[in-house]
């Protein structure tokens, strides 16, 4: 096992604490700054935006630095000194330190708005053509043609394809798994109870085998399709991926 799982996570403290109320409004602004490729942000700016709110309209700036000093000690947030130029010495008092999320607590947001997002489509489904796209994707793939030298160009595509593949098998995955879930939920055992039980379990068994059918069906092809990649390609495909990520800037 693991010994981190016997561990607290100290950073996602701030979702259940007597602040919750005003340090995820905070973390959310910043995490939206962070998605707009604004990760720096300035205390006046937060008060400028978090004022706009009936909740937050009493609330200070001295008291916002408190959170804000609080947030950085549970390392959900770095203090960055502000070098640009201020005009007085009240504007240099105010906005001494920009702030960022950390990495640990993006995670956490970004999980977080997963979460909320499915939650509001939690039935899933089992749509024949979440298979039908999965092979498309597949199909793409490998179809894509490479030079002897791969070209950043290239690799661009790969990369483009091989995440949008990932995207169908992982859609597959969960929708498949949250369909199931809510058929075993409560409400089956209340409708087995009715009279409609007959018509759901007709309409059920007809949607399952035409799940089934598919599956079957795509999975042949999908077989076929792997089998008829010399390991050539794959090498290909796979040097196309590292140069890819490889052209990516990343602080070491």
């Amino acid at each position: 096992m693991d010994e981190r799982l016997m561990e607290g996570i100290k950073e996602a403290g701030y979702l259940n604490t007597q602040k919750s109320h005003r340090y995820r409004p905070i973390i959310r602004y910043m995490y939206d700054k962070t998605m707009a490729y604004s990760p720096l942000v300035l205390p006046s700016e937060m008060i400028g935006y978090l004022n706009q709110f009936p909740f937050f309209q009493d609330y200070s700036e001295e008291e916002l630095i408190g959170d804000l000093n609080s947030l950085v000690k549970s390392n959900n947030m770095e203090q960055i000194q502000d070098k640009g130029k201020v005009k007085t010495y009240e504007e240099y008092k105010r906005n001494r330190y920009r702030y960022k999320l950390t990495p640990h607590t993006i995670e956490l947001e970004k999980a977080l708005i997963n979460m909320e997002s499915n939650l509001q489509s939690i039935r899933g489904s089992l749509e024949k053509s979440l298979t039908d796209r999965l092979l498309e994707e597949l199909e793409k793939l490998f179809s894509q043609s490479l030079s002897p030298e791969v070209t950043k160009a290239e690799a661009q595509k790969i990369n483009d394809k091989w995440e949008s593949l990932f995207e169908r098998f992982n859609k597959l995955i969960s929708d498949a798994g949250l369909y199931l879930s809510h058929i075993n939920g409560d409400k089956l055992e209340l409708i087995m109870r009715t009279e409609s039980f007959i018509i759901f379990k007709n309409a059920f068994v007809d949607y399952l085998q035409n799940f089934i059918s598919a599956l079957k069906k795509n999975t042949d092809k999908i077989k076929a399709n792997l089998n008829e990649i010399n390991d050539e390609k794959i090498d290909s495909i796979i040097e196309a991926l590292i140069l890819h990520q490889r052209s990516i800037p990343r602080l070491v």
